[in-house]
């Protein structure tokens, strides 16, 4: 081609208008023609020559724009030729536009991005840009952010290191830097985030900027600080609470094991990975056997319904026994083979001391309940309901199958009579006028009679709202033999004031009726009277006042005359007999007359001469005869009656409503008084003792 005026038009250096706008008028024009001509000739060879030292770096230059603008990569033949100055411009003018679309792409992707983005000048540190995403995080307008400093907005213990970082990658020394910083907010909050810095090179190969990826990980930062504090927590209530963890790989046999775990299995570090066969080592003899055998059929359990869960004693290296509560899971494979074993083992050897406190206080309990014969009793108010004792059932005559009876048909056993105070009695801890009563009540037995009953009850539980006692606990006793006991007591003082009196009123009769002639006589006849009821009193004292053995009774009048270190002279017969308290009394005075008149005039007054006393009862009548024999001899019968016979004839006769008869037969005197049974004797001596 040797015109290009085409061509040349469309080179963007400028040449071709300056060239063209040479003058054509003028004389020298032919001249300037053949010059021309030659000149051109010339520079259409020079310019073919020197095409290819031209166009040979522009071909590279087009090829390599090409390459850019298609984004393939540039080729290593080159295109020579004129023609390829057109395609230089275009391509250029291609690689410009595809510069520019990739710059908008770029823009629109840093600025729509969700991800906080940001880039940073190195020579002044300034934010040249920063996306939406990245304000929202600073919580700040693009305005406050762009050409500022962004080390204005790091925390203040952050700024070291992120500045050090920066001038790093803006000298090249490194590639990226990943840093995990505080941003500040407006407000004063912190925003934890990851950020992840690159550098930005010119055509030179020098950082001019970076480009900062920033990832908000506050919400794990509070997540993970809640899992440490997490953490921390539960090591401190397994510290507290003594629990430690465990795991166990079943297939290979290795294991984990918390401090707790070994702090309360009293091991060291070096223990944590100990071998199954150390449990058993540690194991208490009482008890390897069935924790041993618990612990693998759980393990080889494949139908996962066996729980492992069991308590046992261990004995530590240092010898002390610890009691363990353990508790696990077991991750089964598809076919329920077990692989692994999850559990804890908690420290139960203070509860166990204490169930086994309880239970000694327990038993205490139920020997003192069981000694002082006490029933327990719990009533449920809301209910109607109640739980009762063995004892407790006893006492009101119930069966086992009772033991559940309703308050109310519990109240139908109650004496009616007492129905009324022990309703009171309820209703006043129920309502909240008391916390407990103590009553005493009849009750139905189980013979069908009525016994007594000593209660003491008190509120176990109230309703929080409305304060009414929901629950009542008590016990409760049979009193009905201590009741009896005060009845006879009772009536054992009316009987020593009764008897009291009736002993003042002989004692004073004695003292008028006694001889007054001669003192010593008559001190001796009063002391011997009075000695006589105080015998006869400690007599009934001892049986409680339930009566006096005749024997007993005539023994002790006449003991210096029974049987002993010498002869017998006095001999007593008759079958064992119970005196009425009244009767004793009568008939150890009447006794004691007999012997003193023995002693002065009768038989034994003299040597040789013997008693012998009798009873008997006939005709629903105690019959006593006294009979002498071998005293003075008696020429008549006394005409006198002296003080001693009147006394023990008005006893015998106003006191007994008996009578009192005196013979005097050639052998001695003899005496028989007779006395009716209804007030002479209880029963049997036998019965004596038994009140």
């Amino acid at each position: 081609m040797l015109v290009g005026a085409a061509v040349l038009p469309a080179l963007p250096f400028g040449v071709a208008a300056g060239w063209l706008g040479i003058e054509r008028g003028g004389s020298a024009l032919p001249l300037l023609a053949a010059a021309g001509a030659l000149a051109v000739a010339g520079g259409i060879g020079a310019t073919m020559v020197l095409s290819r030292r031209l166009l040979r770096p522009t071909a590279a230059l087009v090829a390599r724009a090409e390459a850019i603008a298609i984004d393939a990569p540039p080729p290593t033949q080159w295109v020579l030729g004129v023609a390829e100055l057109t395609r230089v411009a275009r391509a250029l003018d291609v690689a410009a536009t595809a510069m520019r679309d990739r710059e908008s792409a770029f823009a629109a992707a840093f600025e729509q991005s969700t991800v906080p983005m940001a880039q940073a000048e190195c020579g002044t540190a300034i934010l040249l840009r920063a996306n939406a995403a990245y304000c929202k995080l600073l919580a700040r307008t693009p305005e406050e952010i762009i050409g500022q400093p962004f080390i204005d907005f790091v925390h203040p213990d952050d700024r070291a290191e992120d500045m050090e970082a920066f001038l790093r990658l803006c000298r090249g020394e490194i590639e990226t830097h990943v840093q995990v910083k505080r941003f500040l907010r407006p407000d004063g909050s912190v925003r934890w985030v990851k950020l992840s810095t690159s550098p930005v090179r010119d055509a030179q190969g020098n950082v001019t900027r970076t480009v900062a990826v920033v990832t908000d990980v506050t919400g794990r930062r509070a997540a993970e600080a809640a899992l440490r504090d997490s953490e921390a927590r539960l090591k401190r209530v397994q510290r507290i609470g003594r629990v430690g963890g465990f795991e166990i790989d079943l297939r290979s046999g290795e294991n984990s094991r918390s401090a707790e775990y070994m702090a309360l299995q009293g091991l060291r570090a070096e223990n944590a990975q100990e071998l199954h066969e150390d449990w058993v080592r540690r194991l208490h003899p009482e008890d390897r056997e069935r924790a041993e055998q618990r612990f693998w059929e759980a393990v080889s359990d494949t139908s996962g319904e066996v729980e492992y869960a069991q308590e046992y004693r261990i004995v530590t290296p240092s010898g002390e026994v610890r009691w363990i509560a353990a508790r696990a899971e077991i991750e089964r494979d598809a076919q329920g083979s077990s692989l692994n074993m999850l559990g804890a083992h908690v420290d139960v050897t203070e509860l166990k001391m204490a169930e086994a406190a309880v239970r000694d206080r327990e038993h205490m309990l139920r020997v003192a309940l069981e000694a002082a014969r006490l029933g327990t009793w719990d009533v449920d108010l809301r209910r109607g309901t109640a739980s009762r004792s063995a004892r407790a059932l006893e006492i009101f005559g119930l069966s086992a199958e009772d033991a559940d009876t309703a308050y109310p048909r519990f109240r139908d056993r109650v004496h009616p009579q007492d129905r009324p105070k022990l309703e009171a009695a309820v209703a006043s801890v129920r309502y909240g006028a008391a916390e407990s009563y103590h009553l005493e009540y009849r009750a139905r037995r189980a013979d069908g009679g009525w016994g007594w009953v000593e209660s003491h009850g008190s509120v176990a539980a109230r309703d929080p709202v409305t304060r009414e006692a929901t629950r009542l606990i008590g016990t409760t006793q049979d009193i009905t033999e201590r009741k009896q006991a005060e009845e006879r007591q009772a009536l054992l003082a009316r009987e020593v004031d009764h008897r009291a009196k009736n002993a003042l009123a002989v004692v004073q009769a004695a003292l008028r009726l006694t001889a007054k002639t001669d003192i010593k006589s008559y001190v001796a006849a009063v002391e011997g009277r009075v000695a006589a009821l105080a015998r006869a009193h400690t007599l009934l004292a001892d049986a409680q006042w339930n009566g006096a053995a005749i024997r007993a009774l005539v023994e002790g009048e006449l003991l210096p005359f029974l049987p002993g270190g010498g002869r017998a002279r006095v001999h007593l017969d008759g079958p064992p007999l119970l005196l009425l308290p009244a009767a004793a009394q009568v008939v150890s005075m009447t006794l004691h007359e007999l012997a003193t008149n023995a002693t002065k005039y009768g038989a034994l007054s003299v040597e040789g001469g013997e008693v012998r006393l009798s009873w008997h009862v006939a005709e629903r009548r105690l019959a006593l005869r006294w009979e002498e024999h071998g005293g003075p001899p008696i020429p008549d019968a006394p005409t006198r009656r002296g003080f001693g016979s009147r006394v023990v004839e008005a006893t015998v006769q106003d006191q007994l409503g008996g009578t009192l008869t005196r013979h005097w037969a050639p052998t001695g005197l003899v005496v028989v008084a007779t006395i009716p049974l209804e007030r002479a004797i209880m029963g049997s001596a036998d019965s004596a003792a038994e009140p």
